[in-house]
């Protein structure tokens, strides 16, 4: 076979709309929701494709789709979310896509495999930025401040805002500082500063009348089961959220004003022992030692601070 399988897979599609024939189906999850997912006969296309195709002898960390259950280490998943391979295709540069297998294949050693999924998406988009704007960068070793600052205008402008985008910048200087480090690249490993992860926006917690939650809970009855439980377990751990921040506010508050009273005393002290050792020497009065008018003075200058 002459044709890779994106090349097969994109004649089919276009066969496929010239006759009228949908590229997606719907499909229903074990809960009920209906979702888009690719055409069978695409899916049968790349099976077919994937069996006739030559026995690949290279080690695992060679190939450009790795399956999992070959690479020999013990891999942290979700059993519930099973992944059985990690695709390297979408990362359009050979150098570029060399590089971050040595840092992902690192990263599986140590790392939840959600976690490094995410890194891989962050770094799709990253090489999909870099074939439309930047061609020339062929390696990471090309890769500047004056080029990341572009490319996080551009997140910045055109991709997802809040904690998406955070979250997308932070897996992607993850794996450039390990690709640094396993290469030799310096520089990558101060390529960002902490200004250039975007700070998440703080939740706004509404407060509702006893009125509106009756109301609220009175329609929630007539919905269906399963979803009337996860509303009102939301609308219990929304109460949990809410009782920690103000709770955190308040120990805040009070170590605030502990703070200022310690320092307050301990200012008071300090003047006093300085107005202590000023002072000539001369001898007490009966019945008043040195150690009773100490005090005494410290009673009336704490009065004075609170005056």
């Amino acid at each position: 076979m002459d044709w890779d399988e994106k090349q097969w897979v994109q004649m089919l599609k276009g066969w496929m709309l010239q006759n009228g024939i949908s590229l997606t189906d719907e499909r229903k999850n074990v809960y009920g929701k209906l979702h888009r997912v690719e055409a069978r006969l695409i899916g049968y296309l790349r099976r077919v494709i994937r069996a006739v195709q030559p026995e690949d002898l290279r080690p695992e960390q060679e190939k450009d789709i790795w399956k999992l259950d070959k690479l020999g280490i013990d891999i942290e998943e979700n059993p519930i979310y099973k992944t059985d391979t990690i695709n390297f295709t979408g990362i359009l540069q050979d150098g570029i896509r060399e590089e971050v297998k040595q840092a992902i294949y690192l990263h599986l050693k140590y790392k939840k495999l959600g976690t490094v999924k995410r890194e891989m998406s962050s770094l799709r988009q990253f090489s999909k930025y870099l074939d439309a704007q930047q061609s020339r960068i062929a390696s990471c070793k090309e890769i500047d401040r004056a080029l990341l600052e572009e490319y996080l205008i551009h997140k910045a402008t055109y991709g997802s805002s809040g904690r998406a985008n955070s979250d997308d910048i932070l897996k992607l200087r993850s794996v450039l500082e390990s690709i640094g480090k396993i290469y030799g690249y310096p520089h990558l490993e101060k390529l960002f500063i902490s200004k250039d992860i975007p700070s998440e926006i703080p939740p706004e917690f509404k407060t509702y009348s006893d009125q509106e939650l009756r109301r609220l809970n009175a329609h929630i009855t007539k919905l269906d089961e399963q979803i009337t439980r996860c509303l009102v377990i939301h609308q219990g751990v929304h109460a949990v959220m809410h009782y920690r921040k103000m709770s955190n506010q308040l120990l805040a508050d009070e170590t605030r004003r502990a703070r200022a009273e310690q320092t307050r005393i301990l200012r008071c002290v300090q003047r006093l022992t300085e107005q202590w050792n000023s002072r000539p020497e001369r001898s007490s009065p009966a019945g008043a030692s040195p150690t009773r008018r100490w005090t005494a003075e410290l009673d009336c200058c704490n009065s004075r601070s609170q005056s």
